[in-house]
């Protein structure tokens, strides 16, 4: 512990080193103040120099234009001789007022003015001889060699300026020289003070970097709950988002099979019995396996993994035709206007995807109005821009072309807009909507390397805008040289489908269809049929199989019988779109599920290469 007395002298050390900081304090203030005087000063005396040169150029910018005019009479040499007369009035007001406090280059000032208008005078004489075509009395006045003596006499006076404000700024930084020097010793003075200061300001800030280390542990600590917290609310959100996926799913498809199975059951039961009727509940089980397929393909346009069939089209011509069709779907209390483009680009999309979307938009309107109100179609060429991007995920900055559904109906909240590409989400009704909707546009644009926005308010209404990847015209196709079309009999097929139900169907299909039909389970025996059976047409093959897969086998066969077409079928749209081999124009893609109908048409499109 220290004593009364040490105390004592702690005190006064510290009451010294106050003082002396606050001297140090009060000579840095002056020295600062005086360095700044001698700073204005030299500034002062830069800007002098610097009129006074441009007054100089000035006087040289308009002999020169003088000069010019005299030998060629051309008025355009007089631009510069117009420009300095304009600006010396300028540059000597400037020179006043710099020199108001110095009496000695006010003086010289006063002289030089005098100088610079018998100058100017004397050239302004020689201009307007010169105009009046007396060339001759012009040149004869230069010649007296007036101007040139006062041109001597302008760079005297500039001389004696320049350097009357050289010496004021050699003055100037001696004496803020000297008080730098001043203000040096004084810190020298006080530089014992500043370490007994550091020291106490070390074990200050050492006190503090506990502080704020021990704050920062609780605070990292707070920080790994709060992450932990939110990892867990996005997992829930995660497992909440996927149950509502699957259980409007399950729903949709158990309300299908109840269609199917049950009509199915009264069929066979009259079959039974030997009654009439059997082939209505047949056909309802057919209607419930068609919707059945409607919401895979809607589900895998959610998932962004539907076959596509994109192309250049005018944009305004289907929105055109296809207001016709709105027309009749969204009834007469329904008022639809087309606000088209002028000038509009094409746009690389599946047309088809394309009217079902504009059409699933515009059924939402009319149910959002109730049934009532105006429905406005627009179509325009938009640029997305980097800022836009940078705001919206996904999109890609560049041209686009736009159409956008719009109407007067009671609109959505914020809330809601957050859901609504959420799949099985709705706001109609039950037995209104699937659900599915809008997050099936979503995929389709997505996929389409397109973009969507929504902009609504309640009560006012709702705008969707569909942004289209821009393409060019699409060219005039060539007319296709046919040697005819190959019949549809007799043909063989090799159906190559690991799945044995599915097998059986297809093999029955195709027979049913008149065609030869032969079959594997694998890629390795339809290579051992194909080779018993070089006369088979097409081979009808599954894409994911065990072992090799469709592809691979196709790519195998094809080399060996280069006239084979091939027909691929997959459950799963986008093996086909991922993985078909690229270059092959023998190969077709078909869609599972499908109906006779659709697979009789693929057979004969292979057939006759269409």
């Amino acid at each position: 512990m220290l004593t009364n007395r040490m105390k004592r002298v702690v005190r006064l050390e510290v009451l010294a080193g106050f003082l002396l900081l606050l001297v140090a304090c009060g000579l840095a203030v002056i020295a600062s103040i005086n360095s700044q005087r001698a700073y204005d000063l030299v500034n002062k005396s830069m800007r002098i120099q610097n009129a006074v040169g441009e007054l100089y150029g000035e006087m040289r910018d308009a002999e020169t234009g003088q000069r010019g005019y005299l030998l060629t009479g051309d008025p355009e040499y007089l631009q510069p001789y117009t420009q300095a007369r304009e600006q010396l009035a300028k540059t000597q007001q400037e020179l006043r007022t710099l020199m108001a406090d110095d009496p000695a280059q006010r003086k010289l000032l006063d002289q030089l003015d005098v100088v610079v208008g018998q100058k100017m005078r004397e050239l302004a004489h020689t201009i307007e001889l010169r105009k009046i075509n007396d060339d001759v009395d012009a040149i004869a006045t230069v010649k007296q060699g007036q101007g040139l003596h006062l041109m001597h006499q302008i760079r005297y006076l500039i001389a004696q300026m320049d350097v009357n404000e050289t010496g004021r700024e050699v003055a100037s930084l001696r004496g803020a020289r000297h008080k730098q020097q001043q203000l040096l010793w004084t810190i020298t003075a006080t530089t014992f003070l500043a370490l007994l200061l550091a020291v106490l300001v070390v074990r200050e800030e050492a006190r503090q970097r506990y502080e704020v280390e021990f704050k920062n542990a609780a605070l990292k600590e707070q920080m790994q709950q709060h992450l932990s917290t939110e990892a867990q609310l996005r997992q829930a959100q995660k497992m909440e988002a996927l149950g509502q996926l699957t259980g409007g799913i399950a729903h949709d498809f158990n309300n299908m099979l109840a269609v199917v199975v049950g009509n199915l059951e009264m069929a066979l039961r009259r079959l039974e019995k030997g009654l009439d009727g059997a082939d209505k509940f047949i056909r309802n089980a057919l209607m419930g396996a068609g919707k059945a397929s409607d919401l895979t393909k809607r589900l895998l346009a959610f998932s962004r993994r539907q076959a596509l069939h994109p192309a250049s089209i005018d944009v305004n011509a289907c929105v055109q035709e296809m207001s016709t069709i709105l027309s009749r779907t969204l009834g007469e209390n329904i008022t639809i206007k087309l606000a088209l483009g002028d000038r509009l680009w094409h746009a690389y999309v599946d047309r088809p995807q394309l009217e079902s979307a504009i059409l699933n938009l515009a059924v939402n309107s009319r149910d959002a109005m109730d049934g009532h109100g105006e429905l406005v179609i627009e179509t325009a060429n938009a640029y997305l821009d980097d800022g836009y991007a940078r705001l919206n995920d996904g999109v890609t900055p560049g041209e686009y072309v736009m159409v956008s559904v719009s109407d007067s109906g009671q609109g959505m909240s914020k809330e809601v807009l957050n859901k609504v590409f959420e799949p099985f989400f709705t706001t109609k009704s039950v037995g209104r909507g699937t659900g599915l909707g809008l997050a099936q546009i979503h995929g389709f644009l997505t996929q389409s390397n397109g973009h969507i926005k929504i902009h609504s308010e309640v009560g006012v209404g709702t705008v969707v805008r569909l942004y289209l990847p821009r393409s060019e015209p699409p060219q005039p196709a060539p007319l296709a040289q046919h040697n005819g079309l190959v019949a549809a009999l007799p043909h063989a097929i090799l159906v190559v489908e690991d799945n044995p139900e599915v097998r059986t169907f297809v093999t029955s299909a195709v027979e049913e269809l008149g065609y030869t039909a032969l079959q594997a389970e694998d890629a390795e025996s339809a290579e051992r049929v194909m080779a018993a059976h070089p006369e088979v047409s097409i081979l009808l093959t599954d894409v994911v199989m065990p072992g090799p897969s469709g592809v691979q086998l196709a790519d195998v066969v094809t080399k060996r019988h280069p006239g084979l077409r091939v027909l691929l079928m997959s459950g799963y749209a986008r093996d086909i779109v991922e993985r078909a081999a690229p270059g092959h124009d023998n190969i077709r893609l078909l869609a599972k599920p499908f109906t006779i109908q659709q697979l009789a048409e693929a057979l004969r499109a292979a057939l006759n290469d269409e």
